[in-house]
């Protein structure tokens, strides 16, 4: 089955249509790299490390919770004391 007959069938009828790709693009020959991408801060485009949260506020770790925010930008500095700090977990 080639191309032009699976786009020729297409308003006709529905049905489900197999395509088997050859060539460079087939099972076989077609290889998949994948790249591990660092995370960068979106200000100084340095690579992000965990960190651990020394401050008095509390955050809201569950999804489902109205407090709840996925991504927020945090103050180092609470009251002239740093509150967040290079985590060092091996």
């Amino acid at each position: 089955m080639n191309l032009f007959s699976v786009v020729k069938n297409t308003g006709q009828r529905c049905r489900h249509v197999v395509v088997t790709w050859f060539g460079n693009c087939s099972y076989r020959r077609l290889k998949v790299t994948y790249e591990v991408r660092k995370m960068l801060c979106p200000l100084c485009l340095h690579e992000l490390v965990d960190g651990d949260y020394l401050g008095s506020k509390v955050f809201a770790k569950d999804k489902n919770s109205a407090d709840y925010v996925r991504d927020s930008w945090m103050p180092a500095v609470e009251n002239g004391v740093a509150v967040w700090v290079v985590s060092h977990k091996g």
